[in-house]
């Protein structure tokens, strides 16, 4: 429709946003200061309550990203470095 429905400036994504399983709610990565992917936030468009952290990756040698599964009832959260890699 083009509606905005949620817009925060300041907010910094790695660019991966997955909608939840309803049009309500947000998964996205956020960057830390050397801008590699690490935290997992879901945000609920309401606006009621803060968005919840879900992830943290602290291991400075991985990167995290965040996808759902073809039928769209899962969300993974995948964690890789240059050597290996993990699903959660």
């Amino acid at each position: 429709s083009g509606e905005v429905v949620d817009r925060e400036e300041k907010l910094s994504t790695a660019g991966t946003i997955v909608w939840g399983e309803d049009d309500s709610t947000l998964f996205y990565v956020t960057l830390d200061a050397a801008h590699r992917p690490y935290r997992v936030y879901r945000r609920r468009l309401s606006g009621d309550t803060e968005d919840e952290l879900l992830f943290e990756q602290p291991d400075e040698l991985f990167w995290t990203d965040v996808h759902k599964s073809l039928d769209g009832k899962y969300l993974f959260v995948d964690t890789s470095s240059s050597e290996t890699s993990e699903v959660h």
